[in-house]
Parts: C-alpha cells; structure tokens; sequence
C-alpha cells in the first residue's frame, strides 16, 4: 500500500506540476497576447492619428484654397469694376466731343469709304451744321440723330459707328489693353 500511496502522491505531485507548467505557459501566452494586442492598438491608434492629421492638413489647404479662391474672385469684381468705370469715363468724352475733334473722328473713319453722294449721314444733332460746313459727298440726315459718333446708310450697307457700338464692339481687345495698361496683367 505503501507503494500506492507513494504512486499516488508521485501522481499528484507530477499533476501539481504539470499544472503549475500549464498555468505559467497559459500565462505567458496571455502576456503574449496582451502585449501583442497593445502593439495592434498602439499601430490602429497610430495610423487614426496619422489618418486624422493628413484629413487636417487637407481641410486646411482646401480652406487656404477657398480662401485665395475669394480674394482672386473679388479681385477680379474690383477690377471688372474699375474697366467698366474706364469704358464708362471714355464714352463720356467721346460723346462730349467738341466740333474740332469730331470733324477729325468723322473724317478718320470716313476717309477709306468712296461716297458717292446718295449716302445719309446720321450724327448728333448738335453737330449738323460743322458736318454740312466740311462738304461731304454725302445728304446730311435733318430728321434723323445719334447720340454719338455716326451712321453712314446707303442702298448698299449701313455703317455704324456710334461710339456705343464701337466700344461694344472692340471691347474683349479694349478690355485686354486696359486691363494691362492699369494692373500690369
């Protein structure tokens, strides 16, 4: 009996230690994982930190690009402003032409034209009789007027040269050469 008991306690002893092995071998692997999934947390946590400054960084450039946006965007309603003030300012003086600078506009724009005395001519009112004083080859409208500057009508073409058509009309190239005369652009 001696002998069973001391074949149990063996037992026992050996079951003790092989318990003990297990419950150290299960606690190391717990360290394992505990250590192993504190390293995933610390990587998640880690590219969520990352994630989070690069959708900062892009927020704040696509601000500072709203923002240049803006200030470009009212700029450009400054400068349209400013042009459409210059157009305004140049139409005024055109029309306001005294006699000597108008006989000179009329004559410039008419010089290339061959008149052969059935052409109306249609100015400003105020203009009549230092156009009729030049001798045109052309009949003087009394009934009809522009604004400014002057029709030229015959069976063939009408000829518009009002000073609102003609700034209407080269106004993308004037725009251009305003534009860079009084920004630099």
């Amino acid at each position: 009996m001696a002998n069973l008991d001391n074949l149990i306690q063996k037992i026992i002893t050996d079951a003790k230690r092989e318990a003990n092995r297990n419950l150290e071998e299960a606690s190391r692997k717990k360290e394992e994982i505990i250590q192993k999934k504190k390293l995933k947390a610390e990587e998640v946590g880690e590219k969520w930190i990352q994630r989070a400054e690069r959708e900062g960084n892009m927020e704040k450039d696509r601000l500072i690009s709203n923002a240049h946006i803006q200030v470009r965007d009212q700029l450009l309603i400054v400068k349209r402003d400013f042009i459409d003030r210059v157009f305004s300012l140049a139409k005024e003086k055109l029309i306001r032409m005294d006699n000597r600078e108008y006989v000179l506009f009329l004559q410039n724009h008419l010089k290339d034209v061959q008149l052969t005395g059935k052409e109306v001519l249609v100015i400003p009112e105020d203009k009549r009789d230092v156009v009729k004083d030049l001798g045109l080859s052309v009949i003087v409208s009394d009934e009809e007027s522009v604004e400014s500057g002057f029709l030229l009508r015959s069976e063939q073409f009408i000829m518009n040269h009002s000073v609102d058509f003609l700034l209407e009309y080269d106004r993308d190239e004037l725009e251009l050469e305003v534009a860079q005369i009084l920004f630099n652009d």
